[in-house]
């Protein structure tokens, strides 16, 4: 009789146990949730007083509704204002106590720089770019001739050259490839370093066929593309636009390779953060034209070269 009754209490203890574990699970899962929304107003509120200050001439609904908070792993974070206000973002560092914005992007235009901390007049953004883009061309011309490099780009902290190649997309490999790789690798590091004085971080080589198809990309001269000797071949019948069905595809822990091989694009990249600490603390954040509604599109973060974080609008 007395085994039954202490069968009994153990139950009944180990029940209230059950009954007290649920309720403090429930009472922690809502204070991360409403921890997780103060953040969010938080870092929202904190994006519209830095469009106010640096964009003036963006306007917007007041209403934090539609608004999408990215949060890195350190706190950071970047904000996307509703489509029907066009591609805006905030990108945020959070010092402990408010959240400071450096990277402030308003349909392709940076209002803010992460490097120059100013705002930047439209004269002096295009004056720099033309001396950047010079001295791009200056530094490649030591290992391309000049009908070889067929476009300069430069967007924020980062520089896209196109080198133009005399294979093509469906030839096999060239015999001297290792060596076409090895000049661009060099190439892209002495343009990586030539670009310090102009606040540009990030140096891109495209080697492109006559169709404008990719065959190998190098960034900060090392090789993220490889069209003849790496895993993720381009896939030409692949149009440039990412669907809903790529986007859920894409997976936390990709790389770039592997998101550019799904997508069938590179993309555009729209902010990039590179605090001098090595590859595993630069951020950039990509964008992609959506398949879809009207305004359709993805945008991808990247923290350390693989997916952090990952937003859609729209797609089908």
């Amino acid at each position: 009789m007395k085994r039954k009754i202490h069968i009994k209490i153990i139950i009944a203890v180990f029940f209230i146990f059950l009954l007290i574990c649920g309720y403090f699970y429930r009472s922690v899962k809502e204070e991360s949730e409403n921890q997780s929304e103060q953040i969010n107003t938080a870092a929202i509120s904190a994006a519209m007083d830095a469009i106010n200050r640096y964009a003036p001439e963006v306007h917007y609904k007041d209403d934090i509704d539609g608004w999408t908070v990215i949060e890195s792993q350190n706190g950071n974070a970047t904000v996307w204002a509703p489509n029907i206000y066009g591609k805006i973002y905030v990108m945020m560092k959070f010092d402990g106590n408010n959240y400071i914005p450096y990277t402030i992007g308003v349909n392709g235009d940076k209002k803010l720089d992460i490097s120059l901390n100013t705002t930047i007049s439209t004269n002096e953004h295009d004056s720099s770019h033309e001396l950047a883009e010079q001295s791009a061309i200056d530094c490649l011309s030591a290992y391309y001739s000049g009908e070889d490099i067929y476009s300069t780009s430069i967007n924020g902290t980062k520089i896209e050259v196109e080198i133009m190649s005399p294979y093509s997309a469906t030839d096999s490999a060239p015999e001297d490839w290792a060596a076409i790789q090895s000049t661009l690798q060099q190439a892209c590091s002495d343009l990586q370093s030539s670009m310090a004085g102009f606040y540009i971080q990030t140096a891109i080589l495209y080697f492109i066929d006559s169709e404008e198809n990719n065959l190998l990309t190098v960034m900060n001269g090392k090789i993220g593309y490889d069209a003849f000797g790496g895993e993720y071949a381009s896939t030409t019948d692949n149009p440039p636009t990412i669907s809903l069905e790529e986007f859920e595809a894409i997976q936390t822990g990709m790389s770039y390779q592997e998101v550019f091989d799904i997508v069938g694009s590179r993309g555009t990249v729209l902010s990039e953060v590179d605090v001098g600490l090595g590859d595993e603390y630069y951020t950039a954040v990509y964008y992609w034209d959506g398949e879809g509604s009207l305004g359709a599109n993805a945008n991808i973060t990247f923290q350390g070269g693989k997916v952090s974080a990952k937003a859609q609008f729209g797609l089908e």
